[in-house]
């Protein structure tokens, strides 16, 4: 949820700052793949190449590291060519694994998977087992589905046209610090008050996360749940989307909140209570196309209408 937010902001220019947390385009599993990504594109790119060489752990110590710096050195090369200047096998084996990721820079796409798998990243957060290690693999999934996504919008798929985008989401602020949003989890909201919140994803399976579930966890996340909601003085705005891979729908919580002082907006749902200009109110009774289309029975009659084009008002009462 993070990435996709911060991106937001920075396309409309909005200042913000990541409260008890790191930026996505910051955390370490981030960088480790970006830094995989800008050696398909520059393989003498000698920080990149100093932040990968044994990540994840491929038996290349301090001592080996050294040789290969100093073969770097003494010819006045980069380490990526220094490499063809070795006989130690964990850098054969590392420079053969390079040149096998440099095949697939011309679709950032296969690229990402291919840094995952290939390199054994993935598996080795997986074998950790560690929570702050889960935590990393979502990071990932979250990046490969944001290039997925970046490759939809744009229609580019090189590695190189993506680093160039990524650039901008990485590059030293240069903002008013005066008034920022503040992005932070909802355990980093405990003990402040804010005039207004905004609570994203409450979602089954994100809030409460998947794995409080199936741990038992449900009350704690219930918790945390009205820590957040109860840090608004003026207004809460709770926010869920219908369809995401990583939940099943709007939480549970939801159902909990009651009626009074809540208003309903955004997208249709069934059951929901909209007005026509012409053929006056009615309820919502399908919905199609991700919410694009919809199918309203007027009492008399029912009448199909494109939400985007339709002079619908939807009124203040949903399924929750």
């Amino acid at each position: 949820l993070s990435r996709s937010i911060e991106e937001a902001l920075r396309r409309k220019n909005i200042p913000y700052r990541v409260v008890g947390g790191i930026r996505f385009y910051e955390r370490k599993e981030i960088k480790d793949v970006l830094s995989y990504l800008r050696i398909m594109v520059n393989p003498r790119d000698d920080e990149s190449m100093l932040r990968i060489i044994n990540t994840p752990p491929r038996g290349i110590g301090k001592a080996t590291l050294r040789n290969l710096l100093d073969i770097a050195e003494e010819r006045k090369i980069s380490l990526f060519d220094a490499l063809e200047f070795t006989d130690i096998p964990a850098l054969s084996s590392f420079r053969s694994l390079l040149y096998e990721l440099m095949d697939e820079k011309d679709d950032v796409r296969n690229a990402v998977r291919a840094v995952l798998n290939k390199t054994g990243y993935l598996s080795y957060l997986e074998e950790s087992g560690k929570e702050e290690d889960l935590n990393r693999i979502e990071n990932l999934e979250e990046l490969v589905s944001s290039i997925d996504e970046w490759v939809r919008r744009t229609g580019e798929t090189s590695v190189s046209s993506y680093l160039s985008t990524i650039s901008l989401y990485t590059e030293i602020d240069r903002w008013d610090k005066s008034e920022m949003v503040n992005l932070m989890t909802l355990h980093n909201t405990k003990g402040l008050e804010f005039e207004v919140v905004i609570i994203t994803g409450v979602e089954d399976g994100i809030l409460p996360h998947r794995r409080s579930l199936e741990e038992g966890n449900e009350e704690e996340e219930r918790r945390l749940f009205y820590v957040g909601i109860t840090r608004a003085k003026k207004r809460l705005y709770i926010l869920y989307s219908r369809a995401r891979g990583t939940s099943w729908g709007p939480s549970r919580f939801l159902g909990e909140i009651g009626r009074e002082g809540v208003k309903f907006v955004g997208s249709p749902e069934r059951g929901r209570r909209v007005f026509h200009p012409y053929y006056g109110e009615g309820i919502v009774i399908g919905v199609e196309d991700g919410g694009r289309k919809i199918t309203v029975d007027f009492g008399t009659f029912t009448k199909k209408f494109i939400v985007d084009l339709a002079p619908l008002k939807f009124l203040d009462n949903g399924d929750y």
